[in-house]
């Protein structure tokens, strides 16, 4: 069972986000406006951040994080000064939320089949639900504006399916002011397309600097500026293959 309406933003997870993903280079006014380098197709670029993913098989880290929760029309502020990322691929993510003296005071997780989360202070409420259900609803009308799964998008390490018509269904478009690959993916309403993420990424380096949720009535609900690339070690490999 979905419950009612939820509201979650995730402000300043300082490990990931932070910097500019579009800020205007040097020169004169509107030289970002004039740039037009090589670019490559669509496959060539999916490749490419395919071939650098499928080398992350999971990740964890540790973090500080504000999480606003609008919940029937109230809104709660949950701060973490003591939180936890669990990632392992392809579809498994977990982020918990701890604080002094009070304990876990937040919790989300998603892996294939169904997701959760749980707020401690303010709302001490539940929320669980599995994948089989949203998929049977109006993607514009949805009991939880952001999906779980989607929530670990912000760490850019997911891989795109190869098969372009599969949904979420992916385009690309190439924004020479931030000089990146925009890839948008879209789902199918009964009666339209509707865009359900994008993820920018540079073209020079095909890493992800920025990354844009929407709600069923493209509004976004989630959006985070990556900065400040950091290898992953990988055993029995090169550290240049890292």
């Amino acid at each position: 069972m979905i419950p009612d309406r939820l509201v979650i933003a995730l402000l300043g997870c300082a490990f990931l986000v932070g910097g500019c993903c579009n800020c205007p280079r040097g020169g004169a006014a509107g030289d970002e406006f004039r740039l037009n380098p090589p670019t490559q197709p669509m496959s060539a670029v999916v490749a490419a951040i395919n071939a650098n993913n499928e080398k992350i098989p999971s990740l964890w880290a540790k973090l500080n994080y504000q999480v606003m929760i609008k919940d029937r029309g109230q809104v709660h502020t949950v701060t973490s000064d003591d939180g936890i990322l669990l990632y392992r691929r392809p579809a498994e993510f977990r982020l918990v939320g701890n604080q002094a003296l009070v304990g876990r005071i937040f919790d989300l997780g998603t892996n294939e089949r169904e997701f959760w989360l749980e707020v401690v202070p303010g709302t001490n409420r539940l929320w669980w639900g599995t994948y089989a259900d949203l998929a049977r609803l109006d993607p514009e009308r949805l009991p939880i504006p952001i999906r779980p799964d989607q929530v670990m998008e912000v760490l850019g390490v997911a891989t795109i399916n190869g098969d372009f018509n599969a949904l979420p269904v992916p385009t690309m478009r190439y924004n020479n002011a931030a000089d990146a690959y925009v890839f948008a993916f879209n789902v199918k309403a009964p009666d339209q397309w509707l865009v359900q993420k994008e993820i920018w990424y540079d073209r020079k380096t095909i890493r992800p600097r920025r990354v844009i949720l929407y709600d069923g009535r493209a509004r976004p609900v989630l959006q985070a500026s990556l900065s400040h690339d950091m290898k992953v070690q990988l055993p029995n490999e090169d550290p240049a293959q890292w």
